[in-house]
């Protein structure tokens, strides 16, 4: 999802085990970056034990997210 404008929010990316390790990920997202331009930030939630793919291409961990786990809303 994105505004075109200020941030794109790429809510979920996989990649089949077989070809993880092979560039498809870093690809995904080098297409995107280019897609949506220099004026774009791109904002994700890694899944536990894939923050080091995102540390690897350059991505810039935050501790500054927030959610609401949809089953406990009030």
């Amino acid at each position: 999802m994105t505004d075109w404008n200020w941030v794109c929010y790429c809510a979920d990316m996989a990649v089949v085990e077989a070809s993880q390790g092979q560039g498809v990920g870093k690809t995904l997202m080098d297409k995107a970056t280019e897609i949506l331009g220099p004026g774009v930030s791109i904002i994700l939630l890694a899944l536990p034990g894939a923050e080091g793919f995102y540390q690897k291409i350059g991505l810039t961990q935050t501790q500054s997210g927030f959610y609401c786990d949809r089953t406990h809303r009030s």
